[in-house]
């Protein structure tokens, strides 16, 4: 039997920030900020049965907002939904509790399609040849489908820890219906990352209405180990992610070395993918550790952010930056668009990047100012430049704190996300409280 050891224990905290185990020295200085938004929170958790650490916020065409949780009634993790039953107010309702065996546990990776069907995946639970620390089994790939007042829950891929992959972590739904992720490990590298394996990229799809899972590429040491944000797909059914270690620089994490990367599965016939790795981060001025995934623009331009390297004076490693690949000539280099300096503006970006249709850019920090419990932060687009102000800092208490996964937003530029922790301070909570589902309307800039 196959023993994987999670290296994403605080994930739920800040998955990037954890892996990278980075020494922070944040010294709090003086310098202008924008005004601070109004948050609103739409949830708090209670705990146990009512869910702990949301994370993974979507939205439907309808506005609807789905999540998940650790907790539930059996205490391996939930699906919930939020909507609103009248201007300001929400109501939250758990849609699926999972039982930590063949459905899976530990949900992540939720996304919606066109149709209102919900996709996921169960980071462990499912096949139990995968051992390791907080369950037993190597990940499942789930669906939820309305049917009249109920979803319906099916599993649709139970990984297997070989060459397909293990305890996978991100998933992508495309206008077809074929469903693109990763999983943090297995795959033909066996041998690699500490002998578990360094992760795959794959894809399901039905076949005769059957679905099917292939295994796209699997990482070895230098080309994208350990895989744990979402892919992007851009027109042409080309794919892109992240790694927050391999290729080149001084970053290690005991097990594999390089600074992270950024690459590219190429669309081809049949189930097949080529890889092509597009930059190699150094470690320094340009960042390290992209561990949150990236976002294109119409024009196939990459954004993202990295949650270390940039600026050192505030930072022992760098408080990280928002960065820009562009192709030219056959290869594609980075241009830094914002480099955070550990001050107001915050640091080390734990969030991958949210666009509106005026071109700013929006994501969360892990410290603001000094202050552990993060913030939200806008690259606001001005005649063709970026200016950052911090638009809401937690406090870690009724408002929230430690805010994990991306932003999402609304048309009127509302925007939504979850805390791990903050919000609920009761009994089954304890101090740290067990993190709330928020709304912030921006204020002035």
């Amino acid at each position: 039997m196959m023993e994987y050891k999670n290296s994403w224990p605080s994930r739920k905290l800040d998955m990037a920030l954890a892996a990278l185990t980075l020494a922070l020295t944040i010294l709090a200085s003086a310098t202008a900020g924008w005004a601070q938004s109004t948050e609103t929170v739409l949830h708090a958790f209670t705990g146990g049965k009512g869910g702990v650490f949301p994370e993974n916020l979507v939205a439907d065409s309808h506005g609807n907002l789905y999540g998940v949780a650790d907790g539930g009634t059996k205490g391996f993790g939930l699906v919930f939904k939020m909507t609103q039953t009248s201007p300001g107010n929400w109501k939250a309702s758990a849609l699926y509790n999972f039982t930590g065996g063949t459905d899976g546990s530990d949900p992540d990776g939720l996304v919606v399609d066109r149709t209102g069907k919900l996709f996921g995946v169960a980071l462990t639970g499912g096949n139990l040849r995968c051992k390791e620390a907080e369950g037993v089994g190597c990940g499942t790939v789930f669906e939820l489908a309305p049917a009249s007042s109920v979803y319906q829950f099916t599993v649709l891929y139970t990984f297997q820890g070989l060459s397909d992959g293990a305890q996978p972590t991100s998933l992508i739904v495309d206008s077809a219906g074929h469903l693109f992720g990763t999983a943090a490990y297995g795959g033909n590298n066996s041998d690699d990352c500490g002998g578990q394996g360094c992760g795959t990229a794959f894809e399901l799809a039905t076949v005769g209405g059957v679905w099917q899972g292939h295994t796209l590429h699997s990482f070895d040491t230098t080309d994208g180990p350990n895989p744990a944000s979402a892919l992007a797909l851009d027109a042409a059914g080309n794919l892109y992610g992240t790694s927050t270690y391999g290729g080149i620089g001084s970053c290690t994490n005991g097990l594999v070395s390089g600074c992270g990367l950024v690459y590219e599965l190429v669309a081809g016939s049949g189930w097949y993918r080529k890889e092509n790795v597009l930059y190699q981060f150094l470690g320094t001025d340009d960042g390290a550790g992209p561990g949150a995934g990236v976002i294109l623009d119409s024009t196939g331009n990459i954004y993202g952010a990295t949650s270390a390297g940039g600026d050192t004076a505030n930072c022992v490693a760098g408080c990280g930056v928002v960065f820009k690949l562009q192709s030219g000539s056959g290869a594609w280099t980075e241009s830094l668009l914002y480099a955070f300096s550990g001050a107001t503006d915050g640091s080390n970006p734990r969030s991958g990047l949210t666009q509106d249709k005026a071109g700013n850019f929006y994501g969360t920090t892990q410290f603001v100012n000094g202050s552990p419990y993060g913030g939200v932060y806008e690259l606001q687009s001005v005649d063709g430049s970026l200016s950052e102000g911090s638009l809401y800092s937690f406090a870690d208490g009724s408002d929230g704190g430690y805010p994990i996964g991306n932003l999402i937003l609304d048309l009127s530029g509302n925007i939504y996300g979850t805390t791990s922790l903050g919000g609920n301070h009761g009994p089954s909570c304890g101090t740290d409280g067990c993190g709330v589902v928020f709304e912030i309307s921006p204020g002035a800039k």
